[in-house]
């Protein structure tokens, strides 16, 4: 049974949903705590007032599990979806006596020879 425009179109934006969580939070995460660390090659004082500005921002639990939590929790829970739900490829590829790369690669164009004028 073929899957459906909706479920197709559905699966895709899963997908892409699943790429963002991945990438988005821990790429903003990483970039705040070069940010952040950065302080400490000015002084100590600089790295603790940082430290401290960090802390207190409104709001601080909320915007944690909205732009950190919930996507890595979505991001692993699709993950595990995704994996559940492969299909193992290796002994359809050893019976077609090709490893998986082989057959999806392109065909290589040959040259023509130059032919002379």
């Amino acid at each position: 049974m073929s899957a459906t425009p909706t479920e197709a179109n559905s699966s895709y934006l899963l997908r892409k949903l699943h790429s963002l969580t991945g990438v988005v939070p821990v790429g903003a995460f990483l970039a705040e705590h070069f940010w952040s660390n950065s302080a400490a090659l000015v002084s100590a004082q600089k790295y603790n007032q940082t430290s401290e500005d960090l802390q207190t921002i409104p709001y601080r639990i909320f915007v944690e599990w909205l732009f950190i939590f919930l996507p890595m929790l979505y991001h692993g829970g699709y993950g595990i979806y995704i994996w559940l739900r492969g299909k193992f490829n290796v002994a359809v590829a050893e019976l077609e006596g090709q490893d998986s790369w082989q057959r999806r690669a392109p065909e290589r164009r040959t040259r023509q020879p130059r032919t002379q004028l």
